[in-house]
């Protein structure tokens, strides 16, 4: 509302210029701003209302994003392509006192190395051959009083991390070819389909950035994770472009057998496929793609096999720490008894093999994903499955 300037003659203070502006001006270059930022498509659409499904691992997630959308801290959010990363961001961002601001998502692996510096953080007039007349503000500057979204961080060089480090830091960026500094007000949410932590351990992510953004941290489930949300999805994405298709019995065993590999994204553009392919409102198993079913007769395959499992598909150099987690929660089944990953990491000591929390939660992670062992929801510790008791009785020294 009031701009004050100070007048000198030498060092000597000569005098005052003040000039006022009325509210209704700034009101209305506030909306002209935000239309521009709309213009540019800075803003979230989606809340947690576009999460679909009722599963416990879906809505214990959606819990945990509401209680972080209230606090103003960074956010790091894990989890495969096509899990609803970017959903979740922006759910958080509407549900957070900084929803009236803009939301300005950047996806680093679609950015050329080149370009990313100058896109992040701005550059000045004749900073570069090509660059635009007057300079032009990054990504940084234009979710000032918002959001940044920092999709797929794990794909980014080291430099640039240096600098993402400092702007998290110190709040505040320099344009390239710029000299002044511009403070800025921004909440950084990240997200990766990576494992940051084996990144730092192989110095491929820089340690100090990784806990700088590993302040409130949540894994989106897949959708191998969430089967019973499958119905529910499908009817959503059938009744979002209108048709009145559905799964008969057959189809919908399928769906529940399947991996789905490349998680929701998958399913829904498998729904669309199957709408314009099928001429009926019923959808047969014959009407599903060939590669489906035979993937879904493979995975049938392997989880009926008995074992004998070669330990070659663990890496060579990290195929003792998952042995000796998989013997480790062997034991504790027999005794009845579920065991979290800290547990796990102070027995693994014991036995002279030093695994961090973090790191259990890793490669439990990995048997996970290979069938080996049923992680458990909040609170309730990770038990090792059928599959992964006789790959240990098969590969018993």
């Amino acid at each position: 509302m009031m701009n004050k300037t100070l007048l000198y003659q030498g060092n000597i203070l000569k005098g005052h210029v003040i000039s006022l502006q009325e509210v209704t001006h700034i009101q209305r270059l506030e909306k002209e701003v935000r239309k521009k930022l709309i213009n540019k498509g800075f803003v979230a659409k989606y809340t947690f209302d576009d999460l679909k499904g009722t599963s416990k691992k879906l809505t214990e997630k959606v819990k945990i994003a509401k209680k972080i959308a209230k606090s103003d801290l960074t956010v790091l959010i894990q989890g495969e392509d096509g899990t609803g990363k970017e959903i979740f961001a922006q759910a958080i961002h509407n549900a957070s006192i900084r929803k009236n601001g803009p939301f300005v998502a950047v996806n680093f692996a679609a950015i050329s190395e080149s370009l990313l510096e100058s896109e992040l953080f701005g550059y000045e007039e004749g900073s570069f051959t090509g660059a635009t007349k007057g300079g032009k503000a990054g990504f940084f500057e234009q979710a000032d009083k918002g959001t940044i979204f920092i999709d797929e961080i794990g794909d980014t060089t080291l430099s640039i991390q240096k600098r993402l480090l400092r702007v998290l830091q110190e709040r505040q960026v320099m344009r390239v070819g710029g000299t002044k500094i511009i403070p800025i007000d921004v909440r950084v949410i990240a997200a990766t389909n990576r494992d940051l932590l084996e990144m730092v351990e192989n110095q491929e992510f820089r340690k100090d950035l990784y806990y700088r953004l590993k302040v409130l941290h949540f894994d989106v489930p897949r959708l191998n994770e969430r089967k019973e949300d499958i119905p529910l999805l499908v009817k959503f994405f059938l009744s979002s472009i209108g048709s009145r298709k559905y799964l008969n019995k057959e189809a919908q065993e399928l769906f529940k057998k399947y991996s789905w590999p490349g998680n929701i994204r998958e399913l829904e553009n498998l729904m669309y496929y199957l709408d314009s392919i099928v001429d009926g409102d019923e959808i047969k198993v014959e009407d599903l793609p060939e590669e489906f079913v035979a993937r879904v007769e493979m995975n049938q395959f392997e989880n009926g096999s008995k074992g004998n499992i070669d330990v070659d598909i663990f890496p060579s150099e990290k195929a003792d720490e998952y042995m000796n987690i998989l013997k480790v929660l062997n034991s504790t089944k027999e005794l009845g008894v579920k065991i979290g990953r800290d547990k796990i990491s102070k027995i693994l000591l014991k036995n002279s093999i030093n695994l961090s929390s973090e790191q259990v939660r890793s490669r439990i992670k990995d048997l996970e994903r290979m069938g080996m062992v049923e992680i458990g929801n909040t609170k309730q510790g990770t038990i090792i499955s059928e599959k992964g008791r006789k790959f240990l009785d098969s590969n018993r020294a």
